[in-house]
C-alpha cells in the first residue's frame, strides 16, 4: 500500500510540474471535501485566456478550475464539468448536492470543474449592484418588470463597460474556445465533457467546432442551441402534460385561476419577518405565471403544482405571494447570463412566432422572461451557431439524459440536439432540473464512461447507437 501511494504522488507531482510549467497555468493547493469530512488533495488552477479569440491582442482574463485528481492515475482523458445557466459556476457546485456524483467521475479521470468567464472565481466577475425594487402595492406587469430590468441591466453594463470590460466577448462561442485553450493548458490531447442544462448547449458546440478534440460527453436536462428561447406553445404543453395526471383537468384549473386574477387581482398578507409587521402584496395574473415557471424548473415544484393550484382555486394565494415578494425584492444578478443568452441567434420567423403565441398561451411572456425582450439593450454580438445547420453527422458518442419531471428541458429537446449526432443515446429518468437530475442519473453516466473508456483503449465497441 504504502509503495501504491508513493507511485500516486509520485504521478499527482508529474501532472503539477508539466502543467505549472505551461505558459498562462498556475496550481496551488485546494483541499476538496468527498463527503464524511474525507479531504482529497484537489487543486485551485488558474489559465489566461484571450478575451477576444480572433484577436490574440486584445487582452487577457482569466479562468478558475478546481482539479479533482483520478482515484486511478492515467484512466483516462480529463472530464470538464460545465455548469448551467449561463452564468452558473462549476467550483460552486463541487460544495453542495453533486458531491457523491463528482466522487464516481474521479472513477475514470482528472475530474474539472469550471468557472466560465465572467463567473464565480474566474475574472472579471461580472456582478451587478442593483436589486429588484418592484411595488408590493399593486400586481406586477410584463411592462414594469421589463422597464425595471432594462435600467437595472443597463446601468450594470454601462459601470462594467466603464471599469474597461469587454462586454461583447461573453458568448458560448467565446467559452467553446477557452475549453481548447484549457485542453492545451491540461497538456491533454482531448476531453471529455459533462455539462448540464447551458453546460449542455455548451459542450454541443465544442463536439460541432472541433470533434476530433471530445472523446465522449454526457448531457444533463439537454438544452440544445436552438431552443435558448423557447415558444410559449411548447411550454404550455410540457406544463398540461406534467399535470394532467392527477384526476382532474388541472390545466383547466390553472387557466381558471388566470382569469380569476386577470378580473380580480389577490391581496395577501404575510407574516412579518422574525414575527415583526406584517407584509401586504397583491398578486395577479403575471406574478401567477412567474410562479408557474419556476415551479417547472424545480421537482418539488412540479410536485406541488397540483395541490397548490387546487389551493388557489379555492382563493388561497399565500405560495404565490411568497414567490412574488422574493421576485420583487431580490438581486438582479449576474450580467453574463444577459450578455451569452442574447449573443444567441434568433432569427426572424421565430421571433415572430413567439410574438403570436404569447397571445394564447397560458405561460405567455413569462415564458423565458426578461428574453429576448431585453436583447436590443444588452451590448453583445450575436455569434452565429453552426451546429443545428451542420449537414454531416458527428460520430462523438454522446448521452444525453432528461429528467420525466423536467419542465424546463423536457426529453423533446434532447431528442432534437440528438439528431446529428450518429451515436448517440438517449436515456430518461425520473427526476427534476436540478442536482437531482445527475444523482438519479449517476448509475447511467458511470456505465457510460467505462462502455467509452472500453472502446477508445482497443476492446469491442459497447457503446448504444440511437
Amino acid at each position: 500500500m504504502k509503495s501504491m501511494a508513493r507511485a500516486l504522488g509520485l504521478l499527482v507531482g508529474l501532472w503539477t510540474l508539466t502543467a505549472e510549467a505551461l505558459p498562462g497555468l498556475s496550481l496551488e493547493p485546494f483541499p476538496w471535501m468527498s463527503g464524511a469530512e474525507k479531504s482529497v488533495a484537489a487543486e485551485l488552477g488558474r489559465l489566461r485566456v484571450p478575451i477576444d479569440h480572433r484577436r490574440p491582442a486584445s487582452g487577457e482574463w482569466t479562468l478558475a478550475f478546481v482539479r479533482l485528481p483520478a482515484i486511478h492515475p492515467g484512466s483516462g482523458p480529463p472530464i470538464v464539468y460545465l455548469a448551467g445557466g449561463p452564468g452558473g459556476s462549476g467550483i460552486d457546485a463541487l460544495d453542495g448536492p453533486l458531491i457523491p456524483f463528482f466522487q464516481r467521475l474521479r472513477e475514470f479521470g482528472d475530474v474539472i470543474a469550471l468557472d466560465p468567464r465572467g463567473v464565480g472565481r474566474s475574472q472579471p466577475r461580472l456582478h451587478c449592484r442593483a436589486s429588484w425594487r418592484l411595488p408590493v402595492e399593486q400586481p406586477l406587469s410584463p411592462l414594469a418588470m421589463l422597464t425595471h430590468a432594462r435600467q437595472g441591466v443597463s446601468e450594470c453594463a454601462q459601470r462594467l463597460a466603464g471599469e474597461g470590460v469587454r462586454l461583447e466577448a461573453l458568448t458560448t462561442a467565446a467559452n467553446v474556445e477557452d475549453l481548447e485553450v484549457l485542453r492545451r493548458g491540461l497538456g491533454a490531447e482531448a476531453l471529455r465533457l459533462v455539462g448540464f442544462s447551458y453546460g449542455s448547449q455548451w459542450a454541443l458546440e465544442a463536439i460541432r467546432r472541433d470533434p476530433e478534440r471530445v472523446t465522449s460527453a454526457v448531457l444533463l436536462g439537454v438544452d440544445e442551441p436552438s431552443g435558448t428561447f423557447s415558444l410559449p406553445h411548447s411550454v404550455d404543453a410540457r406544463f398540461d402534460e406534467l399535470v394532467s395526471n392527477h384526476g382532474e383537468d388541472l390545466p383547466a384549473v390553472a387557466r381558471r385561476v388566470k382569469a380569476r386574477l386577470e378580473l380580480q387581482p389577490a391581496t395577501v398578507e404575510l407574516p412579518g419577518p422574525d414575527g415583526g409587521t406584517p407584509r401586504r402584496i397583491v398578486v395577479g395574473p403575471f406574478d401567477f405565471q412567474l410562479w408557474i415557471i419556476a415551479a417547472l424548473s424545480r421537482q418539488e415544484g412540479v410536485q406541488a403544482l397540483p395541490a397548490v393550484l387546487r389551493a388557489m382555486d379555492k382563493g388561497e394565494f399565500n405560495r404565490l405571494a411568497e414567490d412574488a415578494w422574493r421576485r420583487r425584492k431580490g438581486w438582479l444578478g449576474s450580467l453574463v447570463p444577459y450578455l451569452v443568452r442574447c449573443a444567441t441567434p434568433l432569427s426572424k420567423d421565430r421571433r415572430r412566432m413567439i410574438d403570436r403565441q404569447r397571445r394564447h398561451s397560458l405561460l405567455g411572456r413569462a415564458v423565458d422572461f426578461p428574453f429576448p425582450d431585453l436583447c436590443d439593450a444588452v451590448p453583445t454580438e450575436v455569434s452565429e451557431s453552426e451546429f443545428g445547420q451542420a449537414d454531416a453527422e458527428i460520430g462523438v458518442p454522446v448521452l444525453l439524459i432528461s429528467g420525466s419531471l423536467d419542465g424546463r428541458t423536457p426529453p423533446a429537446r434532447a431528442v432534437a440536439a440528438s439528431r446529428r449526432l450518429s451515436r448517440a443515446s438517449l436515456e430518461t429518468v425520473v427526476a427534476g432540473h436540478g442536482a437531482e437530475l445527475a444523482l438519479e442519473s449517476v448509475d447511467l453516466v458511470v456505465d457510460f464512461l467505462r462502455r467509452t473508456a472500453r472502446k477508445s483503449s482497443g476492446e469491442s465497441p459497447t457503446c448504444a447507437n440511437r
